[in-house]
């Protein structure tokens, strides 16, 4: 099986997948039709305290009224774990440079760029979680992923010159800079990539906690992130302004509350891939959010799809088919190098209450 675990995993995966298009096309909407209203800090901050609270009630809720039986207690000691504090604010920085990014370039590009978060976590996992050689199709993978991005950026200013001309400085000014955008994206994937795979080691090494209690410990400490990062934007009181039902509804848009509702619905979906699967299918998720994004950004955002971007987009999805062969053709490839080790911690379960 390419996932080892009950068979409502395929559905999360796709609904992930379904989540980060949505929410990376929402977020781009909002910040380009904002008229300069709100900060990408303060759009990080609401959303990690819709998170927040909606996991806490959803936890409040199951515990009172005992709907499942696994995960008795909260955790090992009760008591809260800080450990948590670095994953939480990893993911604040990481949030607010894609929420930043994805008001200066091509929501497509950056899903692309975004995107070689896969290699990084497969390189993490190989150096922190599993202690086995990878064989010669994963770094393949890994190096093709690495290259299609390249292809993307180099190519930008061709793609350029297949815009329509028009009266755009706003337009002109966001592709001022491509290189300078397109690294922070990557060094926001690189940040990303390394709190996912710290969060898969926090998950599984306290496994006996409750899900949903790791995620309100998660969130948490990313509310408290995200509220010094707009602390030190809009003001140290900008909080209270927020509270103000007006301002906040003078201040965002539609597309802004929609990016809301879906990033906190990821904040459901992530963790438990990563706690009962692994970093692998959320990959998966996000390599089916570009091909997805890429459709959408055509229809809806004139995205020129050059041969540039054509061969980059190809060359990241063929990465990805290599890297996970061994798993899609078992039976054609040799396997066995791959098996997990039955002793280590990190390999695939499944949730408790599920048929193994």
């Amino acid at each position: 099986m390419v996932i080892d675990v009950f068979d409502f995993s395929q559905a999360l995966v796709f609904s992930l997948s379904i989540l980060i298009t949505s929410g990376g096309l929402c977020v781009a909407s909002a910040t380009r039709h904002s008229e300069g209203k709100f900060s990408s800090s303060s759009l990080v901050f609401c959303t990690n305290v819709l998170k927040t609270f909606a996991n806490l009630s959803v936890f409040a809720y199951v515990k009172s009224a005992e709907l499942f039986s696994f995960d008795k207690e909260l955790s090992p000691s009760g008591a809260f774990n800080w450990r948590y504090a670095i994953p939480g604010v990893l993911y604040t920085l990481s949030d607010n440079i894609a929420f930043t990014v994805l008001g200066k370039i091509n929501p497509a590009i950056f899903s692309i760029i975004w995107n070689t978060k896969t290699a990084m976590v497969a390189v993490f996992m190989r150096l922190f979680l599993i202690r086995k050689p990878f064989s010669y199709l994963k770094w393949l993978g890994i190096a093709l992923l690495l290259l299609g991005p390249a292809i993307i950026e180099f190519g930008g200013k061709d793609g350029e010159g297949d815009e329509p001309e028009g009266d755009e400085p706003e337009g002109e000014a966001k592709e001022a800079a491509p290189i300078h955008w397109h690294f922070i994206c990557l060094c926001g994937a690189a940040v990303s990539a390394s709190s996912n795979v710290y969060t898969e080691y926090l998950l599984k090494t306290y496994s006996t906690d409750n899900i949903l209690w790791q995620n309100t410990q998660l969130y948490f400490v990313s509310l408290i992130g995200s509220w010094i990062a707009m602390a030190s934007q809009e003001g140290l009181f900008h909080v209270f302004n927020l509270l103000d039902p007006e301002y906040l509804f003078n201040t965002f848009n539609g597309f802004a509350f929609a990016a809301m509702i879906f990033q906190s619905s990821q904040a459901f979906v992530v963790p438990y891939i990563l706690k009962y699967i692994d970093n692998i299918a959320d990959l998966y998720a996000h390599a089916g959010s570009v091909l997805l994004t890429t459709i959408v950004s055509w229809m809806f955002f004139n995205l020129q799809l050059t041969w540039y971007f054509t061969l980059g987009l190809t060359l990241s999805l063929m990465s990805l088919v290599l890297y996970y062969a061994e798993r899609l053709f078992p039976d054609s490839l040799n396997a066995g190098e791959d098996a997990e080790d039955p002793k280590s911690p990190y390999q695939h379960r499944s949730p408790p209450d599920s048929p193994s």
